[in-house]
């Protein structure tokens, strides 16, 4: 029973933060509307946002629906591709709007994985490997992008 009520709390999480991003898509696409001006002479960089935004609804969606028919590891989903996609906004979408709405809800995210972990806890679920191991991959995909991505922009600042 205990492993039930985790594993939805799980799916919830996932599924409210895949939401969310596909929901999201007009506003990129409102941002892809931005630049269209402001890079009107660089076809490369139109088109690479373009894709990108199509990449994370498409991939939002397929995640949405891997999780409700049951064919995607919630596991996956939850300790991979959500701090994935939520990371990747940050840094694809660089407005202080989308970043705060992607760092709320890396907090939400966080606030998610705590609750999920204290239950377990009380619980005494065998799963708590499980999770150690889910937190420990998406804190690594958290902070190893965003390093990446500082790293990568202060390369770039004339010295």
């Amino acid at each position: 029973m205990s492993s039930k009520i985790i594993q939805i709390l799980e799916a919830l999480l996932s599924l409210g933060i895949a939401f969310l991003c596909v929901r999201l898509s007009k506003y990129r696409y409102q941002e892809n509307e931005k630049y269209a001006v402001k890079y009107e002479n660089n076809t490369k960089m139109l088109i690479f946002r373009l894709i990108i935004t199509v990449m994370f609804k498409w991939g939002s969606i397929a995640m949405l629906i891997g999780i409700i028919i049951n064919a995607l590891s919630v596991f996956l989903t939850l300790y991979i591709f959500i701090p994935l996609l939520i990371a990747l906004h940050m840094i694809f979408f660089n407005s202080d709007y989308l970043k705060g709405v992607m760092t709320f809800t890396k907090g939400i995210y966080y606030v998610g994985l705590t609750i999920i972990s204290i239950i377990q806890v009380f619980l005494t679920t065998a799963n708590v490997v499980e999770l150690a191991l889910g937190f420990t991959l998406s804190l690594a995909i958290f902070e190893s992008i965003t390093a990446l991505d500082d790293g990568y922009k202060n390369m770039k600042k004339p010295k």
